[in-house]
Formats: C-alpha cells, sequence, structure tokens
C-alpha cells in the first residue's frame, strides 16, 4: 500500500521549482486585473473626472511623474488668475501605479498644498502593493501551486480616484477646478487567495506528506501576516483620501 501512495500521481508531491522559475511565474501574474480606465469630465479643459485600476504585484513601475504641465488645456487661465496656487498638474491614478501623465484624462488641477495631501495616499498604496509582492512571492515559493492555480489568483488593491463635481465657481478658470478629491482603495479577490490555499491544503493533505503539511500551515500564517500588512496601509491611504483643494491656498 504504502508504494502505491509513492506512486500515485495525484498524491505525489511536485517536484521543487528552480528559483529561475519561481520568477517567471511571478512576472507571469499580470501588472493589473482591471487596467488603468479613466474619464472626461464632462468640461474637458478641466481634465479628468474618473480614474480606476485594480492593482497587481508587478504593478508599480518606479518611474515617478510623467505629467504634462500643461495639461489639462485650462490649467494656463488658472495659473493665470490665481498665481498663488501653484497648480499642479495634478495625477488622478499616480504614474506609479501606471497613471498616463501626459493624457488629459488622467489629471486634473491642484493646488500645491492639494498635491501634496495626494501623495501621502499615494505612498501608502506604493507600501500596500509592495507587501502585495512579498504576499505572491510567498505563494509561488512555498506553495506548490502550477501556473494554472496561479492563474486564478486575482488579490490585488482596487484604487479609484475622482474629482468633486462642486468646483470653485461658475466662471473660467473656476469653473475648471475641483473643490475636493476622494481617493479611494479597497482589496480585491480574497476569494481567489482563500481557495488556492485551500486548494493546496487539500493537496497536501492527500499525499501524506507531514513536511509539506506543515510548511502549508507555516506560509498560510504567513500570508495572514502579511495580508494585515496590506490592509493596515490601505485603511492608513483611506485615511489620507478626501483631499480639499482650497481656493486661495497658499
Amino acid at each position: 500500500m504504502k508504494r502505491q501512495r509513492e506512486e500515485n500521481p495525484e498524491t505525489k508531491p511536485e517536484p521543487r521549482r528552480s528559483k529561475r522559475q519561481k520568477k517567471n511565474q511571478l512576472q507571469q501574474v499580470p501588472k493589473y486585473f482591471k487596467d488603468p480606465c479613466y474619464t472626461w469630465e464632462r468640461n474637458r479643459n478641466a481634465g479628468g473626472k474618473k480614474s480606476t485600476a485594480i492593482l497587481g504585484p508587478n504593478s508599480l513601475s518606479g518611474m515617478g511623474t510623467d505629467a504634462n504641465s500643461k495639461l489639462p488645456s485650462g490649467i494656463e487661465k488658472a495659473r493665470g488668475k490665481y498665481k498663488q496656487c501653484f497648480f499642479k498638474a495634478g495625477h488622478l491614478l499616480n504614474a506609479d501605479f501606471g497613471g498616463d501623465g501626459k493624457d488629459g484624462r488622467n489629471l486634473t488641477i491642484l493646488t500645491a498644498t492639494a498635491n501634496t495631501f495626494m501623495t501621502s495616499f499615494d505612498n501608502n498604496i506604493k507600501k500596500a502593493v509592495e507587501k502585495l509582492e512579498k504576499l505572491y512571492e510567498s505563494v509561488v515559493n512555498n506553495l506548490f501551486s502550477n501556473e494554472y492555480n496561479l492563474a486564478k489568483l486575482k488579490y490585488g488593491i482596487q484604487v479609484t480616484i475622482e474629482v468633486s463635481e462642486e468646483k470653485w465657481g461658475a466662471q473660467i478658470p473656476d469653473s475648471y477646478i475641483a473643490k475636493s478629491v476622494k481617493c479611494k482603495a479597497e482589496i480585491t479577490g480574497e476569494r481567489s487567495l482563500d481557495n488556492l490555499i485551500q486548494e493546496v491544503t487539500s493537496f497536501a493533505k492527500k499525499s501524506q506528506n507531514e513536511d509539506l503539511v506543515k510548511r502549508i500551515k507555516q506560509t498560510e500564517q504567513e500570508i495572514k501576516n502579511i495580508k494585515k500588512n496590506i490592509n493596515s496601509y490601505v485603511q492608513k491611504a483611506n485615511q489620507r483620501g478626501d483631499i480639499t483643494n482650497k481656493k486661495y491656498d497658499h
């Protein structure tokens, strides 16, 4: 009976993969579980209304800002009237998350102060995505998941940034400038992660490999700890997500 269990392909442990195989498998995870999407304001001189994306573990570009300082097209008139505001061509979806700084739909007119506050939201999301990458590394390194299983894993961070309907005023250029920006992040795909862990745990139990079962339990705890860190950074980001684009800001 012992020999039959060892030769049974359904219970035989998968062979260990090389570091290169693991790295390649991680790189095959999509950058986004939902690609960046932008929508215009009703008046396109004001730039974008809403940007959103679902970030995966490979979504950080590390490129920094790439904003066209002359967009949205109404920003020059705003700068002319309100020199003290030091208006920025503010990304809605941050460039490090793939947000296009040369697409007017992803830019809005922000005071220097509002732009700084928005950076605080973005920085916490960057830290969350870095932890997300660690989580996927743990899955690839320690769970015996083949490419099909990993492809089913959709655990990511949805980011949505939307400018307010309320503007500084009815006249140009005030009508181009939103009074506030709402930044929101949330975890998505948690069920896919739970399903993967259950699937691998079931395989380990069938294999009757005690070392494998023990390692999967340790990895499950490691993943729980990483998830706590991700949730903490997402929570901190959301606490900083209500951005006031204050008129006559100095």
